[in-house]
């Protein structure tokens, strides 16, 4: 299958490793790379062992080409102005899989297509990614595992049996098709990160080398827990029921059943658990603010949910960094009331 992957960090680089080790004719989009594509050496090591080549260019038309399967692996700030770029080049039978749970962005594709009176379009949004890893060069990534369970929905254009058979054809798995409020509200990255950045915020600003599941203390826990049923609140007004951060704890890592404080030293216990951010740069602030908390809020006011503890961290972090800092969530007014049709189960009308 011929693959289109626009990104160049740790997720494409190993997205790319894992499909090329499959047989599959891979192409990056890379800014930085001439617009004529050229075929570059790629090395990944640990989960994926591989190394071969790829192509990159710095042309969104020429990375996309004929491919087949076209993945956003990009931080969230970036898939309005890539959508709009790609929106152009992207055929009907071209399916675009956007990596990292964030659903909005097959949301406003849906909605550019429609603009031009096209077809619903042909997505999938995941929840997570299917590889995770750390880039070491440009051409260098070290894989740390191949997630061996996802959960994913696809928009109007699109039907999870076909997109399963993707999956099957790309990673040799398939995953669990969900509906798309699942996937909506199953982003728990935010109800943890953000909680953690601010009660860490000088060892992120120093530079401090920390325990990202050691500093979950109980104080610090409660906080993450509140803002965790905020966001369960959310998705039941929307009669949608979700997982809770303790409960997803307890399945992924199989810790005892318990509060998220004595999961997570159950882990640093067990299995030691990654550093936490070093840096006031940290996806922790800088998207998952706007593309996790902010989402949040705008939909639990249209339902009239009290979110007291997610606007208590965008008033704190509005004070912590000065105006115009910290990067705007431009998908939420793009979108406009797309996403409620959808989690209202009225997708077919996007």
């Amino acid at each position: 299958m011929k693959i289109a992957i626009i990104g160049s960090g740790s997720i494409a680089l190993g997205q790319a490793a894992q499909f090329r080790e499959k047989g599959h004719e891979v192409s990056l989009y890379v800014r930085s790379a001439p617009e004529t594509p050229e075929t570059v050496a790629l090395t990944a090591t640990g989960a994926i062992d591989w190394q071969g080549a790829v192509t990159f260019s710095g042309s969104v038309a020429a990375a996309i080409g004929e491919a087949r399967l076209v993945m956003l692996c990009l931080p969230a700030n970036h898939h309005k102005a890539l959508i709009d770029r790609v929106v152009d080049h992207l055929g009907p039978e071209q399916i675009l899989l956007v990596s990292g749970h964030y659903p909005m962005t097959g949301i406003y594709l849906n909605r550019r297509l429609a603009e031009r009176g096209e077809n619903a379009a042909r997505a999938c949004c995941i929840s997570g990614t299917m590889v995770t890893g750390r880039r070491r060069d440009a051409r260098t990534v070290a894989v740390s595992s191949i997630r061996q369970s996802l959960r994913f929905a696809t928009l109007p254009g699109l039907s999870g049996d076909e997109m399963n058979g993707i999956f099957d054809e790309i990673a040799g798995k398939t995953y669990m098709n969900v509906p798309f409020g699942e996937v909506v509200f199953g982003n728990m990255n935010a109800v943890a990160h953000v909680p953690m950045a601010l009660c860490n915020l000088t060892r992120l600003e120093t530079g401090e080398v920390w325990s990202n599941y050691g500093m979950m203390t109980p104080t610090v826990c409660r906080l993450i827990e509140r803002v965790d049923e905020e966001r369960c609140a959310v998705a039941a007004a929307y009669g949608i029921t979700c997982t809770s951060l303790a409960d997803h704890l307890h399945m992924s890592f199989g810790t005892s059943p318990g509060t998220v404080a004595d999961m997570a030293a159950e882990i640093v216990r067990t299995r030691g658990g990654p550093n936490g951010p070093a840096s006031l740069q940290s996806r922790y602030i800088t998207e998952d603010i706007p593309f996790g908390i902010l989402p949040m809020i705008a939909l639990g006011a249209r339902k009239g949910v009290d979110l007291t503890a997610h606007e208590s961290l965008v008033s704190l972090f509005s004070i912590l960094f000065p105006e115009g800092s910290l990067p705007e969530n431009d998908m939420l007014g793009a979108v406009g009331d797309d996403v409620d049709l959808l989690l209202s189960g009225t997708a077919a009308s996007v």
